[in-house]
């Protein structure tokens, strides 16, 4: 086995006869047997590791967190990333277990104010951090959360916006609508002169 480089303290990538990639002790004990295609750097104690094409993670001491099992675990964002299955799309948390399957055809790959948007059969809704869906796929369009906690959402070409419980605050009738925050209330611009301020 040839070393290539340091992957954590007191801790080798090599490499074998074929290419593939393991990990072994400075004393030349196997840590993680040399079967992977690729071994990425340590990211907040993770790194990458490809195998048949598929992807998993492993922790600073080579210990696998993620088996590789997925076409593709997209970056870590506040401790949850989307990860995609097969055509389908999910999350896990920074430990590897799943927040949610991977049942979604459509996924945002991050969670903006605590939520992500996500589709099936090209309707959309909400999933919260714990992996709860707010609403029913209803939607033909889901934007990201605001700061103020609201979403705008679309349903046969009309603007509505949603709450954090899903529940819909302003009805899917408008043309257009934009939320802006003044003080500690939202102001909801709908069409082209109506506005209603929300409490938040």
């Amino acid at each position: 086995m040839k070393k290539i480089e340091i992957f954590s303290k007191g801790i080798y990538i090599v490499q074998d006869e074929i290419g593939l990639y393991g990990l072994e002790s400075e004393k030349g004990y196997i840590i993680l047997e040399a079967k992977y295609r690729y071994i990425g750097c340590i990211v907040n104690g993770r790194a990458e590791v490809i195998q048949k094409g598929k992807y998993g993670l492993i922790d600073e001491e080579g210990k696998i967190i993620v088996p590789c099992i997925y076409k593709e675990i997209y970056p870590f964002v506040s401790g949850v990333s989307c990860v995609e299955l097969g055509k389908k799309f999910g999350y896990i948390d920074e430990y590897g277990k799943a927040i949610t399957d991977a049942i979604f055809d459509r996924a945002s790959i991050k969670f903006t104010n605590g939520f992500a948007e996500v589709a099936i059969n090209d309707k959309w809704s909400y999933l919260d951090r714990t992996g709860k869906i707010i609403c029913d796929f209803v939607y033909d369009s889901a934007y990201p959360f605001t700061n103020q906690k609201l979403a705008i959402v679309t349903k046969n070409g009309n603007f509505g916006v949603l709450n954090e419980q899903g529940k819909e605050v302003i009805e899917c009738k408008y043309g257009s609508v934009k939320i802006a925050e003044v003080g500690s209330k939202a102001q909801i611009y709908l069409g082209k002169n109506e506005v209603v301020e929300i409490n938040i």
